[in-house]
């Protein structure tokens, strides 16, 4: 469904002629391998919340003891086959042909303490940190908590979760 969204912004921002640069902010349920392709290919900048354990790299980064890097994830058999095993991923397919095993993607990790002391990993495409200071993310990241105090009201109040349908548009 992200990847849906993000063809449908698209399709706004042309047909209303803007012309400025998004950052898309997602939780952690969305980061893989395919999606990250298929923003960096669409020249789409975001700025995800990570589990730690999804990539060896970033799980090593999370023990480190640094707060702020650049790493290259690479492109294992493994982590293509994942792109398109079992139809789960239609619309990401057709990026695992621009991918290629042994190659790497490049992405920004970030550490984010949280108030309450716990570490939250921060995946971006906003690689320059003279541009993008590391000061700037949790700010930015918690501009998305908004949207997810929504959710839990069209969840938990309205109940949405409840109803179900066979198209995409099932509840009028």
């Amino acid at each position: 469904m992200a990847v849906e969204h993000i063809k449908q912004l698209k399709k706004y921002k042309k047909a209303h002629k803007e012309k400025y640069k998004d950052l898309v902010i997602l939780d952690r349920g969305y980061p893989s391998l395919g999606l990250i392709s298929y923003m960096n290919q669409e020249n789409i900048d975001y700025l995800m919340r990570i589990q730690s354990n999804i990539f060896k790299e970033i799980e090593a980064f999370k023990d480190s003891k640094l707060n702020n890097t650049i790493l290259e994830i690479e492109i294992t058999k493994e982590r293509l086959y994942q792109i398109t095993k079992k139809d789960k991923y239609p619309l990401l397919r057709k990026f695992r042909d621009k991918l290629t095993i042994g190659k790497t993607i490049k992405v920004r990790v970030l550490k984010v303490v949280l108030d309450t002391g716990e570490i939250e990993v921060l995946i971006t495409s906003l690689l320059n940190s003279k541009t993008y200071p590391y000061s700037l993310f949790k700010e930015l990241y918690f501009k998305r908590w908004k949207i997810e105090l929504e959710y839990n009201i069209i969840k938990n109040i309205f109940k949405v979760e409840n109803f179900t349908g066979v198209t995409q548009i099932a509840i009028n």
